[in-house]
């Protein structure tokens, strides 16, 4: 052990003879570097019985959810499964994937032997030359051997890993009401720097217990320890690995509770490594200037008084937590003062030190509450847990709010330094001064909980906000455009008294807190029920108003953490967009809302809110607006999510900036911000460009599409001979040429024309029918404000739209083009598509729009064509089967088609192709063709070879609904109601419920699919 010079040490008075002894670890050069080296993790899962059930899930739930943890940072992981025997998994052999498997797959059995762990970890240790090692025990802590004969078993282990210079923290979770509290608190007492203890009931916050214990695993490698009286004394040293915030000084801080009495010749012996220094103390009196920095001190102190009682378990710490009981009656006091000093700091610095107030009362209260119950020197098991428990939450919360500073960034800085600020600025409002200067001033309103005015307020350091309702999502990443605003209310309520009131929720885990925990995905209630001064609807949103210069200065002050709250209910939760977004978005609202739902007044309100924004960061916000709006029509890409996420927003600050006279040349870009806002809105069932074409400009393919018939079936088959033959042989009548012809005339077209590429070049002189119902339902959705409040902003801003004639869209075709475009490419990469091949056209160009439809129709009729074509081709390259019955469906000449099934068999291979055949689409006689099939005759002449006894004529096909139903959609436009019956007899039923559901009666299915939506379908009589 070498020794270096004195280090200086700051003395700070608690209470009684009790002091917080603070100094800065000095820099050891000798010895191993291990500061920030490779960290080690281990953990130890119990898997015996004991901890069956609940139990055995929760603690494989947290060594998972811990292996996950180090696997983002890149630090190994051994995991030691135990009962009565132990195992050895390691990320190093088997990766984390095999390893979280096999800790999914644990059961609890068997018996509990701890020693085999402890002894297998320090074996590791040992041959890994580990430094930094964090340990987890998982378990109820019920070992089989006992304490006594685990005891020398924890020293042995603690002494020989200090002896090698190893940094190791033990840290246990208690699962099960059984759990052994003692040999827990022991066993986190054996590394060679300081452990922890928690204990999880059974339904306990899991996820809590081990974000506690992994915030420790990057604590300083670095420990040491106080000793006086010539090392008849000794204490342990809390070292901080990220040392003061307030000092800024480098090193490692530390942090002693120590008596009075043992002040004299005090000596730190720090362990870094192999190396160990022993430095001398020289403690000077002091006095903590920073009052979050005395909280701190004295909540944990009492913390660390009540864990030292616990130290060495149940056995004997009655004796000790009762000699405490001056000392915490006393510390109770000091702990009431500071509260009561806090309340003169403004709301965010109250609410930051609020939550060590509360654990720290929790603890002494549950401490007097147990004290009566404890007798001897022994208290139990649960007293022993809960006490323990409460004082891990005091001692670990500086932890916790690291993190979260950490987290949080600036935002945390900048809320108190908005505190600070206000603090000030309010000293500069004198009330007289502001009542002459503004006689109206309670036109604005007044808070509803504390009745302030807003000159009220400032005077005071507040400011008043308008209230309002949000629907948030589950992620609360902080991004505004995942937030809807569902209503705005005129309630006035001041910044401060919304902090303090039952609206202000919060989640669990932040650094200020507020009355209510948010819950996620419950309907907001409403405020009356939270407080019978607030009106009969939701709240659970506010946002400080402009209402005069000297308001503002305050309110904005208050500003990006309030809207940080509305977005993610979290006042740390600030990112830039939101103050760039969210006050625009309300303005929308705000249009959208528009009398009677919302006064002039609020909408004033809003207004001058939002035009103080844009003022305030009107580089940021005129600098993109004015390029988008240059910019809008000559570069499509420009009006997409990628550049404008939302036209309301945009629309928004337009309107701002055209109040304000920064842009008043915009009128010609507002059509194009309304299609590109139909394309994003506008409810239409999704549906591919192709099918979109046929539909909406109803092209009809069929003449082309029967001159590719022609050109592949031969209109002189044998198979027409054959069956005329038949016919003679049955009937005795010959067919006459003059029938034949007329039945030959009916497909006569050139075969040259199934290669023929068909231009279209016409005009659309009427729109359809489908067109119209598009328009109409654009139209509906215009009328019942399905846009929300864009409509309204743009007609502000000089553009009403009720028709697409107010858009100069008055040709068909440029209608057309407007509604293509924004179905056909609703889906923004669609769009995009478009707008880099130039395939995108500006409807509101009638020369353009023309083009774009007569290419869109000739497209559209060509694919059709070409489908078809392959469709046939296919087919007739198979088989012979394939080929007969790719000509049985598309001949016309029905002798053909007879003389083509003529010799089947239900039963033959090609006789499914046959009927496959007829659900293609186009096909000529296509019932007739059914009859065929299904009556195995035609003109008398039996064509389906199958006989029975009882029936030696003909037997009858009788397909199942589905495969009928695929001929129906196939042909449901070219066959009346009463062919479908007379083709499919045993389907008549079937078909009957098909045309009186088109007619618009409800029939229920007979046997729904589950996702079906109509649950009328589930309810027969």
């Amino acid at each position: 052990m070498t020794s270096q010079t004195v280090v200086q040490a700051e003395l700070v008075h608690l209470v009684a003879d009790y002091m917080a002894l603070r100094f800065t670890i000095p820099e050891i050069e000798a010895g191993e570097t291990i500061e920030g080296g490779e960290l080690y993790a281990m953990f130890a899962v119990d898997k015996s019985g004991s901890m069956s059930g609940s139990p055995m899930n929760d603690a494989k739930g947290a060594a998972e959810s811990l292996t996950v943890k180090f696997r983002k940072m890149d630090v190994p992981v051994t995991v030691y499964p135990f009962s009565n025997t132990s195992k050895d998994w390691s990320s190093d052999a088997m990766g984390y994937d095999e390893l979280v498997k096999n800790l999914q797959a644990l059961k609890a059995s068997g018996g509990t032997i701890f020693e085999s762990v402890i002894k297998m970890m320090e074996q590791k240790i040992n041959e890994k030359n580990l430094k930094n090692v964090f340990s987890v025990w998982l378990t109820d802590g019920q070992d089989n051997n006992g304490l006594a004969s685990l005891t020398p078993v924890m020293e042995s282990f603690k002494n020989s890993l200090e002896a090698k210079g190893v940094s190791i923290a033990v840290h246990c979770i208690g699962f099960g009401s059984g759990h052994d509290a003692t040999l827990l608190t022991k066993l986190s007492q054996s590394g060679t720097r300081p452990g922890t203890f928690q204990y999880v009931p059974e339904g306990g916050r899991i996820p809590v217990a081990v974000n506690n214990v992994y915030e420790l695993a990057y604590e300083s490698t670095t420990w040491a320890r106080l000793v006086s009286q010539g090392g008849a004394v000794s204490y342990k040293v809390n070292v901080d690995k990220d040392g003061d915030e307030e000092s800024k000084t480098p090193g490692l801080k530390a942090l002693v509770y120590i008596s009075e009495n043992d002040l004299e010749d005090c000596k730190i012996e720090i362990h870094k490594g192999s190396s160990v220094v022993s430095v001398e103390l020289e403690p000077t009196r002091g006095d903590s200037k920073n009052f979050f920095d005395l909280v701190d001190l004295v909540t944990r102190f009492i913390a660390f008084k009540v864990s030292q009682a616990l130290e060495q378990g149940a056995v004997g710490a009655g004796e000790k937590l009762r000699e405490l009981s001056p000392l915490l009656e006393e510390m109770g006091r000091r702990l009431e003062n500071l509260l009561q000093e806090s309340k003169r700091l403004r709301p965010y610095k109250q609410k930051q030190l609020a939550s060590f107030f509360s654990a720290t009362k929790d603890l002494i209260n549950f401490y007097f509450s147990t004290l009566g119950t404890i007798g001897g020197g022994e208290i139990g098991n649960e007293t022993l847990a809960q006490l323990n428990g409460y004082a891990n939450k005091v001692s670990l919360r500086k932890n916790l709010e690291k993190k979260i500073a950490k987290e949080a960034g600036p935002n945390l800085p900048l809320l108190f330094l908005a505190d600070d600020q206000t603090e000030e600025l309010m000293h500069d409002f004198e009330r007289k001064e502001l009542v002459e200067k503004y006689p109206d001033f309670q036109r604005q309103g007044t808070c509803i909980l504390s009745g302030k005015n807003w000159i009220d307020a400032v005077t005071s350091g507040d400011c008043l906000c308008l209230t309002f309702s949000v629907e948030r999502p589950q992620n609360l990443e902080g991004n505004p455009l995942d937030i809807k605003i569902t209503n705005i209310s005129s309630t006035i309520i001041s910044h401060d008294t919304f902090l303090e009131s039952p609206l202000f929720e919060t989640k669990a885990g932040q650094l200020i807190q507020g009355p209510r925990s948010y819950q996620h995905g419950q309907p907001t209630p409403s405020a009356h029920t939270l407080d019978p001064k607030l009106p009969h609807e939701p709240l659970n949103a506010v946002i400080p108003l402009f209402i005069s210069p000297e308001h503002w200065k305050i309110a904005k002050l208050r500003l990006n953490s309030m809207l940080a709250y509305d977005i993610t209910v979290d006042v740390l939760g600030f990112k830039p967009d939101q103050l760039l977004y969210f006050p625009f978005m309300l303005l929308c609202k705000s249009f959208e809302l528009n009398l009677p739902k919302i006064s002039p007044e609020t909408h004033s309100l809003i207004q001058e809110t939002c035009r103080q924004i844009y003022i305030d960061n009107q580089d940021s916000i005129l600098r993109n607006l004015k390029d988008k709006v240059e910019n809008y029509i000559a570069v499509p890409a420009i009006r997409l999510e990628d550049s404008i996420p939302s036209n309301q927003i945009f629309l928004s600050q337009l309107y701002i900036a055209s109040l304000v006279g920064d842009i008043t040349e915009f009128r010609e870009i507002l059509p194009f911000v309304f299609e590109e806002e139909v394309r994003r809105s506008f409810k239409y069932p999704e549906t591919k460009f192709h099918e979109l074409c046929l539909k909406l400009l109803k092209v009809d393919a069929t003449k082309e599409i029967e001159a590719v018939k022609a050109s592949f079936v031969d209109k002189k088959s044998s198979f027409a001979q054959r069956f005329l033959a038949l016919l003679e042989s049955v009937t005795g009548v010959k067919e006459t040429e003059e029938v034949k012809k007329e039945e030959d005339a009916k497909q006569e077209e050139p075969a040259a024309a199934a290669a023929q590429k068909h231009e279209f070049k016409d005009r659309i002189l009427e729109l359809s029918a489908e067109t119209n119902e598009a328009i109409d339902k654009l139209y509906s959705e215009l009328q019942h404000q399905a846009f929300g409040g864009f409509s309204q902003l743009l007609s502000v801003l000089g553009l009403t739209v009720n028709t697409l004639e107010d858009l100069s869209l008055t040709e068909n075709e440029q209608k057309l083009a407007f509604l293509l475009q924004v179905i056909g490419h609703h889906k923004t990469p669609d769009r995009k598509e478009a707008i880099n091949n130039n395939a995108y056209v500006n409807s509101f160009d009638k020369e353009a729009s023309i083009a774009f439809i007569q290419n869109s129709y000739t497209a559209t009729l060509n694919r059709e064509v070409l489908s078809f074509k392959s469709q046939l081709i296919a087919q007739l390259e198979g088989k012979e089967a394939q080929q007969k019955a790719t000509t049985f469906a598309m001949t016309d000449d029905l002798n053909e088609a007879a003389g083509l099934v003529h010799g089947l068999h239900q039963g033959d291979i090609g006789f499914p192709l046959f009927a496959k055949s007829l659900a293609m689409g186009h096909v000529p006689h296509v019932i007739e063709k059914i009859k065929m099939l299904v009556t195995g005759q035609y003109r008398g002449v039996k064509l389906i070879m199958d006989t029975l006894k009882l029936n030696p004529t003909f037997i009858e096909w009788k397909p199942k609904k589905k495969f009928t139903h695929k001929i129906y959609l196939a042909h449901k436009d070219e066959v009346r109601k009463e062919d479908w019956f007379e083709a499919f007899p045993h389907q008549r039923e079937h078909f009957e419920h098909i045309f009186m559901r088109s007619s618009g009666t409800f029939v229920p299915y007979t046997k729904p699919r589950s996702n079906c939506r109509d649950k009328r379908h589930f309810n027969k009589p």
